[in-house]
């Protein structure tokens, strides 16, 4: 199966506090990382051909290339890097089972290291493992999940990602958007309103 792009966005304007708490001074992650490369499906058996609706995990047979970085990450641009391949289904593909990897993807430039934690997968599609049958032998997948982002010099990022794939290999992506807190300000101000209310209600309870 061969893989056209995959995306590492960090835009994060939004996305999900209960994946880590971030302090409200941290320094996220900011950019967007495209890559490309090859991948082949696993079968539940080794030597088995079950077609798209028995595969049951992501096998990367080699390293893809950073074809475009931007933002915190562009110093990336032109970088090889090597994705750890993963099982994400049971054995006969029937139900998600997954272990957080660390590390999923590491790459190296110079003083600095940008590394990618799969930390949960989802998935989306016809069949339980997110494969959707198009025409007999051919078709495509969308996956989902959570993750975080490390980045010399800048706080660990966590990411809501995206993968899609076809069996032909035509679109290859990942995508994230980190998660945000509210800054102190904006809770002294919620709490500083629910105390109002609550001597409001005394008030009214004492009239």
């Amino acid at each position: 199966m061969t893989i056209k792009s995959l995306l590492v966005a960090a835009s994060f304007a939004l996305g999900a506090a209960s994946l880590m708490a971030v302090p409200a001074s941290a320094t996220l992650i900011n950019g967007t990382l495209t890559m490309d490369g090859n991948q082949t499906n696993f079968a539940p058996v080794s030597g088995s051909n079950p077609g798209i609706p028995g595969y049951i995990g992501l096998n990367f047979t080699a390293p893809v290339t950073v074809q475009n970085a931007t933002g915190d990450l562009s110093a990336f641009t032109g970088s090889s890097v090597s994705l750890t391949t993963f099982n994400y289904m049971t054995n006969d593909a029937s139900a998600i089972s997954f272990s957080p990897i660390a590390n999923a993807f590491t790459i190296i430039v110079g003083l600095q290291t940008l590394s990618f934690d799969l930390s949960t997968v989802q998935t989306f599609g016809f069949y339980p493992n997110g494969w959707t049958q198009t025409i007999p032998g051919n078709g495509f997948v969308d996956l989902a999940g959570t993750g975080v982002l490390h980045l010399t010099g800048l706080d660990p990022t966590p990411v809501n990602w995206t993968f899609s794939g076809t069996k032909t290999g035509i679109a290859f992506s990942w995508s994230g958007t980190a998660a945000t807190v509210p800054e102190p300000a904006t809770l002294a101000l919620l709490g500083a309103g629910l105390a109002g209310l609550g001597l409001r209600r005394k008030k009214r309870a004492a009239a």
